[in-house]
């Protein structure tokens, strides 16, 4: 029994102790030689020895105290030398210690071998690669070259056969007028031989301006010496005759088309005969001579045109607002064609902006919102879009910064005033959304972010939400100097109002694209609320800020799992999971276990990474969860009633005692101190987590593994 065995090694040493030393001085000795010898032989006599014992194998613990402590997911991926050392019986302390982990490693110059081959490989598919698409390329270009060839053929032709009939139709109504001069069929024969002049004209100006270029870029590379002057349009054959069918034929049918193609020449800026005020004129003769004619708005909105060129915008607004009245007076009794409609709305942004250049900016908002509302209707009855609304919208949000400068306030407060007239539609949020982007352009920082912080209040779930945040964001990081503070809550705003399971995400699961774009900004917007989380909890201690920065990185860690630097987001959340501690949280499969828990499954996925950075750390957060959690939840092991029944029997009473079995809890425990042990061997707390070891040995009564540790303890 090993009571016994204590006891009769006390009582061994106390009767050694109990024996008085004997000094024998020889004759002649002096008094120091006999000093010497007394002291010799009380040192013997002192010397205290052990009794031999028979060597005998350690107890068995009912587990590998060397094995990896690790979360069983991740334990079942890396299985350590000493677990299959267990496996297959040694279960000695000794062995176990020395079967740490060490990777195989394949002779240098194999690796060197290996390496080689790969760059050969590499070189080769390079190679090969390249020889695939230069082919590849030779056969495109060719084949490109003989279509492009075959089509510049077919145009060729095609443009010479159009010359061909236009000189013939030219002949033949050169002829034709010459003979009937006074025929009732000679205007029109007239006017369309302007109209072959008018082409004859653009064709050779074309051509003359390629070979303009072409002497420009010798001139630019120093091939020629001077430049002729630009090529212009040479209109003379088709002015003539517009001015005969206008002097001989005053009741011709078509003679607003005549008038206007006339002031067209004058006012075309790349003609020969360029006369801003003689087109001028012709345009009023139209509409003076021509009481009805399609050509009537058009002359107005290129008279409109003529004095918006020269500055003169009161005069062109009052002629664009004649082309209103022109149609308006027409739609009375028929809708516009195609061709008005477009002139109608090119009309009504014209007086928006003449309105605008004029500073009356009340006005041209007003017109403004009307060509706008006039172009959705447009779109609702045709399908078709038109071309001035997003125009429109933009000078109308400029209109609108304006305004609130000149009044010294923020322009969302204007906007919302006069927007919120029209009520919820569609263009009005597409005019508040172009208000913060012209604000945010404008570097009007401040006015921006009110902007983008109403347009989420009144809209919450707009898909385009997660952006204006984001701009917020931005915005923030802008200024000089720049608000961080600031910009670190707006992305807070960003991940609690777009995340996940929240009312915008689910009124926009189904829009991948704004899913996608909320996406990218809340995975860089998660990174920094962590980081900014985890600071504020290492300033503050509270476990509950350690759990709001867990919680973000957990959420980008579940959206972004292979992020380049997913290693050290999972080890910072493993670290936030330490220092929540005992507080419950729940685990992935929702049970509620403490902080120390999750650490320890969290540290455990760090091994799965290539990267070894945090390892040690790692390591040592394990081995200290563990301890706090062994310490909570075992803290008592002294006073167990077992272990001090064996420790400390009743007087005169022989115990009969055995091993008492150890928790699985102080099992992971031991196997952590062990990895420590193993892995750190400069761990300065190493002594005391190892007599945390001892101790759970002794008062479990295995008495050689206890004895193994103290012995250990005291020689290192």
């Amino acid at each position: 029994m090993r009571l016994l065995l204590r006891l009769s090694l006390l009582l061994g040493l106390a009767i050694q102790l109990a024996v008085l030393p004997v000094a024998v001085a020889q004759d002649g000795e002096s008094g120091d030689e006999v000093g010497e010898q007394r002291e010799r032989n009380s040192d013997a006599r002192f010397e205290c020895v052990p009794p031999e014992k028979p060597e005998r194998a350690l107890e068995d613990l009912g587990f590998d105290q060397f094995a990896l402590p690790l979360d069983p997911v991740v334990a079942n991926q890396e299985e350590s030398p000493a677990s299959s050392d267990a496996s297959e019986g040694n279960c000695s302390g000794e062995a176990s210690a020395e079967a740490a982990p060490v990777p195989v490693e394949a002779p240098p110059e194999e690796l060197d071998a290996w390496r080689a081959a790969v760059e050969r490989y590499k070189a080769r598919t390079s190679e090969f690669t390249g020889e695939v698409s230069r082919l590849i390329r030779r056969d495109f270009d060719d084949e490109v070259a003989d279509l492009r060839t075959g089509y510049d053929n077919l145009v060729d032709r095609a443009d010479l056969e159009e010359r061909l009939l236009r000189d013939k139709a030219i002949s033949a109504h050169e002829e034709f007028v010459k003979k009937h001069p006074d025929s009732p069929y000679t205007a029109r024969r007239m006017f369309r031989l302007a109209e072959l002049y008018f082409e004859h004209s653009e064709e050779e100006f074309l051509e003359e301006s390629i070979r303009y270029d072409e002497l420009v870029d010798m001139f630019d590379a120093g091939k020629v010496e001077f430049l002729p002057e630009p090529p212009e349009k040479d209109y003379r054959g088709s002015i003539a005759l517009y001015k005969k069918i206008i002097r001989n034929f005053k009741n011709y049918s078509d003679l607003g088309a005549v008038y206007y193609m006339l002031g067209y020449c004058y006012s075309d800026e790349a003609g020969r005969h360029l006369d801003p005020q003689r087109a001028a004129d012709v345009y009023r003769e139209l509409l003076a001579n021509v009481p009805v004619s399609e050509y009537r708005a058009q002359a107005y909105f290129r008279l409109g045109d003529l004095f918006f060129e020269e500055n003169d915008t009161d005069l062109a607004l009052d002629y664009y607002d004649q082309i209103l009245q022109e149609f308006e007076r027409k739609q009375v009794n028929s809708p516009l064609t195609g061709g008005e409609e477009k002139l109608y709305e090119l009309a009504l942004y014209k007086v928006a902006w003449s309105l605008y250049k004029l500073d009356r900016l009340d006005v041209a908002m007003s017109r403004f919102m009307e060509l706008i509302d006039w172009a959705e209707e447009k779109e609702a009855r045709t399908g078709k879009g038109a071309d001035l609304k997003l125009e429109s919208i933009r000078y109308l949000a400029i209109s609108i910064s304006d305004v609130a400068t000149e009044q010294g306030v923020s322009p969302i407060g204007p906007a919302a005033e006069l927007l919120g007239q029209k009520g919820e539609r569609a263009w009005v949020y597409d005019t508040l959304k172009e208000l913060a982007s012209i604000l945010k352009d404008q570097a009007r920082f401040e006015e921006a972010i009110d902007a983008y912080v109403y347009l989420q209040e009144r809209y919450p779930l707009s898909p385009d939400g997660p952006e204006f945040q984001n701009n917020v964001i931005v915005l923030y990081n802008n200024p000089v100097p720049p608000e961080p503070k600031a910009a670190a809550d707006a992305r807070v705003q960003l991940t609690n109002m777009y995340g996940l399971n929240g009312a915008w995400y689910e009124a926009n699961k189904n829009n991948k694209d704004a899913i996608a774009m909320a996406t990218q900004f809340i995975l860089e917007a998660l990174e920094s609320v962590a980081y900014t989380y985890q600071q504020a909890a290492l300033d503050s201690g509270e476990p509950s800020d350690y759990l709001l920065a867990a919680r973000k990185y957990e959420e980008y860690l579940s959206r972004y799992p292979f992020a380049k630097n997913a290693y050290e987001l999972n080890y910072n959340l493993a670290e936030c999971y330490f220092w929540i501690g005992k507080q419950q949280i729940p685990d992935d499969e929702g049970r509620l276990v403490s902080g120390w828990e999750r650490a320890i499954a969290q540290y455990s996925r760090l091994f799965g990474f290539p990267e070894d950075e945090y390892r040690k750390d790692a390591i040592l957060g394990i081995m200290y969860s563990y301890n706090f959690i062994w310490k909570e939840r075992e803290g008592g092991y002294k006073t167990n009633p077992a272990a001090l029944a064996n420790l400390r029997p009743p007087l005169g009473e022989t115990v009969e005692y055995a091993e008492l079995p150890i928790s699985e809890l102080s099992q992971r425990y031991i196997q952590s101190v062990r990895w420590v042990e193993r892995e750190l061997t400069d761990f300065e707390e190493l002594a005391v987590v190892l007599y945390d070891v001892g101790e759970t040995f002794y008062y479990a009564n295995y008495l050689d593994h206890a004895r193994e540790v103290f012995n250990a303890i005291v020689k290192n």
